[in-house]
């Protein structure tokens, strides 16, 4: 949520983190080296200027640099069914850099400043179109080779077949397995690592 004060606009420190592609404690030390200027509400909690943020992305992706073939969004408006991805692939695979987005807004900002070569998709999402999301990416010369794995948990042939003419390579049905998933998205890094090689 960005807050306003005046002309100034304030964001939270998850949301710093998600539009730079850091960690949030990475944001925080940022803070604390006075290199993001920030408030601190009577809560104990920090919001960041916004103004003060965008001098520094190409620097602040510098210090968390990893290989663009390792970075992996989440998007479900679900948050624990993100989280739960998240975990256990971060358990499978430490050195993955994995986002996750509830939200138009979130996903959209993700997609532009994360730079994700695999995109786990839901598809009923009352905030999110999914459908919509894959046939965008797939319109933009600068995100159509993203990888789409669609995900849903109201399968019908009609929403399937739909979503692989948009441009998904495939779409699981919840529950999946996620060891399913965890092979899928390693099949489909190292397919681009491999092309990144020629």
């Amino acid at each position: 949520m960005m807050l306003k004060n005046g002309r100034e606009r304030f964001l939270r420190p998850k949301e710093v983190a998600d539009f730079l592609g850091v960690s949030r404690t990475t944001v925080y030390r940022l803070v604390a080296s006075k290199k993001l200027k920030a408030i601190r509400l009577p809560s104990g909690h920090h919001r960041i200027i916004l103004s003060t943020i965008q001098p520094y992305p190409e620097k602040i992706h510098s210090e968390e640099a990893l290989p663009e073939e390792q970075r992996v969004l989440i998007i479900d408006d679900e948050p624990r069914i993100g989280e739960s991805i998240q975990k256990f692939f971060q358990r499978a695979e430490p050195s993955w850099k994995i986002q996750i987005a509830t939200s138009a807004f979130e996903a959209g900002t993700l997609i532009q400043s994360f730079h994700p070569k695999v995109i786990i998709l839901d598809l009923m999402m009352p905030s999110i179109d999914g459908f919509s999301i894959c046939r965008s990416l797939k319109a933009d010369e600068k995100t159509r080779d993203i990888t789409v794995i669609a995900i849903t948990g109201y399968p019908s042939s009609e929403r399937i077949d739909k979503i692989l003419k948009a441009g998904a390579s495939i779409c699981l049905v919840k529950p999946f397995d996620y060891h399913q998933l965890l092979s899928l998205v390693r099949q489909y890094l190292d397919s681009y690592r491999q092309v990144r090689k020629f």
